[in-house]
């Protein structure tokens, strides 16, 4: 068999599982960095995934799950630690020698979609496409907080992050619009019309 030369961490987990999934449509070879062989990595091996074991405070693991890899994927949690395994994450990939893809090398993308849409326009683009009348009820962010903590139960190092991402969010920190999406991969965004349909499912 191919070894694996694409790795993806948190691969158990939503974004990581999707990440997997697009790359097997695609005929890519995976490992998966994971930090138990639980019954998510076994379905993923019977899959033809590679597991590799480890967590990101260990960096010879790191290093030997990057053998071989041409790519790499890194995914952690809104918690402590973020740093440290960002750190390892890079250093363990550098030297393995995996690089940015060609045209690519030293470049920083700030994301946006070829459209900007504010939350009650997105609602209304969700309503045409669902057929039911959806509305965007804006909430303080003292109030948004508090749901975060006294409703969801979120940890505190996530309720502040989400808090200063709303935060920016009316000061306009992520205003703007470019083709980004479409440079980097390709394939044009959805637009959120798009977006909903796909996954008309999930709204039923």
């Amino acid at each position: 068999m191919t070894k694996a030369n694409i790795l993806v961490s948190g691969a158990t987990g939503r974004t990581g599982g999707a990440a997997i999934e697009q790359l097997l449509n695609m005929g890519k070879r995976v490992r998966a960095y994971v930090r138990s062989d639980s019954e998510k990595a076994a379905a993923l091996r019977k899959r033809g995934v590679e597991i590799a074991l480890g967590d990101f405070t260990n960096i010879d693991a790191i290093r030997a799950a990057m053998e071989g890899i041409d790519a790499a994927y890194f995914l952690y949690p809104i918690a402590p630690g973020i740093i440290s395994a960002a750190a390892f994450f890079a250093q363990a990939a550098k030297e393995a020698g995996v690089t940015n893809p060609a045209g690519h090398e030293g470049k920083i993308y700030t994301l946006h979609g070829p459209v900007e849409m504010n939350h009650t326009e997105i609602a209304a683009a969700m309503s045409k496409v669902l057929g039911v009348k959806i509305d965007y009820a804006p909430a303080s962010i003292d109030a948004f907080r508090q749901k975060m903590e006294q409703v969801y139960h979120f940890p505190p190092f996530l309720v502040q992050h989400l808090t200063e991402v709303a935060r920016n969010y009316q000061a306009g920190i992520f205003a703007g619009t470019n083709d980004n999406v479409e440079t980097i991969t390709g394939s044009p965004a959805l637009t959120v019309q798009a977006f909903i349909e796909k996954n008309r499912g999930v709204y039923a």
